[in-house]
Formats: C-alpha cells, sequence, structure tokens
C-alpha cells in the first residue's frame, strides 16, 4: 500500500495502528497483515471485484492507479500469472491486441477515456503504455463525446486541441 491516508483507512478497518511510529508501520508487511491489507485494498477500499468477474483489466487498471502508468508492465506480469496458474478463464477478454479500450468499461468514463488516450498519444509525456496514435484517437474522440455530453466546455476545448494536434502529427 501507498500513501498515508491508505495506511489510516486500513487501520480503522482493522482497529490497528499502522502510523505512529517504524514499528507501527512495519506490521503491514507481517502476516496476517501483508495478506489482509492486500484483499481489504482489491475488494473494500477500491471495490474492483465486479471489474475482476468481468474481465476488465483496464478499469481496475483505471481504478487501481488512477489511470495507465506501468500498464505495459502490469499486462506482462497478469500475463505470466495467468500462464503460471494455468487460469486463462480470468483472461477471456484479453486478445491478441491486448484488452480493447473499448471492451472496458473506460469506454464510458470521461475520465478514463481521455486518460488512455493521453497515455497512448504519441505526443505527450506519460509513460507506461506504448504509444498509438490510433488508440490516442479513439480514446480523445470518445472522451470528447463524454464530455460535451457533460457540457464542460473548458475540457472539450483541450480534448479538441489533443486531436487537432495529433491529427497533424
Amino acid at each position: 500500500m501507498t500513501w498515508q491516508d491508505v495506511y489510516t483507512k486500513y487501520g480503522a478497518y482493522v482497529n490497528e495502528d499502522f502510523e505512529t511510529d517504524d514499528s507501527a508501520r512495519n506490521k503491514i508487511a507481517q502476516y496476517p497483515h501483508c495478506v489482509r491489507s492486500a484483499f481489504w485494498f482489491y475488494c473494500v477500499y477500491k471495490n474492483v471485484v465486479k471489474h475482476a468477474k468481468n474481465d476488465d483489466f483496464n478499469m481496475i487498471t483505471a481504478l487501481i492507479n488512477g489511470g495507465f502508468n506501468g500498464y505495459n508492465d502490469r499486462i506482462k506480469y497478469f500475463n505470466r500469472a495467468v500462464t503460471t496458474l494455468k487460469a486463462e478463464h480470468l483472461s477471456v477478454l484479453n486478445k491478441e491486441a491486448g484488452f480493447l479500450f473499448e471492451d472496458s468499461k473506460i469506454y464510458n468514463y470521461r475520465v478514463y477515456a481521455y486518460s488512455w488516450g493521453r497515455y497512448h498519444d504519441p505526443l505527450s509525456n506519460e509513460s507506461g503504455t506504448d504509444k498509438d496514435k490510433l488508440k490516442a484517437l479513439q480514446a480523445y474522440r470518445r472522451a470528447l463525446t463524454l464530455y460535451e455530453q457533460r457540457n464542460d466546455v473548458r475540457k472539450v476545448s483541450a480534448i479538441k486541441a489533443r486531436i487537432n494536434a495529433l491529427s497533424e502529427f
């Protein structure tokens, strides 16, 4: 776990102190908290179980990381775990091209659609995914539609500028 507020919330959940000193903080790395905190984070704090049941790797990544930093590494480790555990049933939506934007719930979340575009945009500084102009444009266009539906003029303008810059690239 990272970030102070997560330690605070987990501590409140299990009614223990993980903050006051090094000894308290180190308890998180010891059994049972090393396991229990992971399940709490996944099932309670981030509540991604329903997305896991739907094989929505992209939505899980967005919810846990807030974006797609480290995405390629995460896919590599996921694929290795699926192969090692012979758990191909956990990877139904993982196609030859990976987990697709349009197969994920991120497709209908404006923030995550925009983020998918930024991370794939060859003109952006975001790292963690392959840069792909077509994936970026697809995501930007979807995000544009979603932001237009909310009448978010500022964001619509910014997305249009990204689409224009990328179209000229």
